[in-house]
């Protein structure tokens, strides 16, 4: 049998919360490993069946500002973190740049991505879905 779509984005989700938590590696060795991972999840996020989002309670999965913060400090191990970026590229006159952090963003992205593998292993399709969307 095939995975579906489903299990194909939790199989991708698993390796980048595993690079997160456990993977050693620093500097551009790291930042290589995390954009290949971050790649595979966003192609098999493109494949996720459409999901209309409704209102839900907090998951009983969620993650800890104390869990946010170790990622956080995690991601120091690569070898840039501040950006500039423009806050919305659709202003004409374009907007002042604003600076943005890589560990910031790569934080946030590991805590939407472990709540909805939560809800996965725990046989709650719809919740993990939910929590992709």
């Amino acid at each position: 049998m095939q995975p579906n779509a489903l299990d194909r984005f939790a199989k991708q989700a698993e390796r980048f919360v595993a690079w997160c938590e456990q993977d050693a590696a620093v500097g551009t060795e790291a930042a290589a490993h995390c954009l290949r991972l971050l790649v595979d999840l966003f192609q098999a996020g493109l494949e996720l069946p459409p999901y209309e989002a409704t209102d839900q309670d907090e998951s009983p999965f969620a993650v800890s500002h104390e869990d946010w913060d170790r990622m956080f400090q995690r991601m120091a191990r690569l070898p840039l973190d501040m950006y500039g970026t423009v806050f919305d590229p659709l202003l004409i006159p374009p907007a002042e740049p604003v600076v943005a952090s890589l560990a910031d963003d790569l934080a946030d992205i590991y805590r939407d991505v472990v709540v909805g593998l939560r809800c996965h292993k725990a046989g709650l399709p719809e919740a993990a879905l939910w929590e992709w969307a």
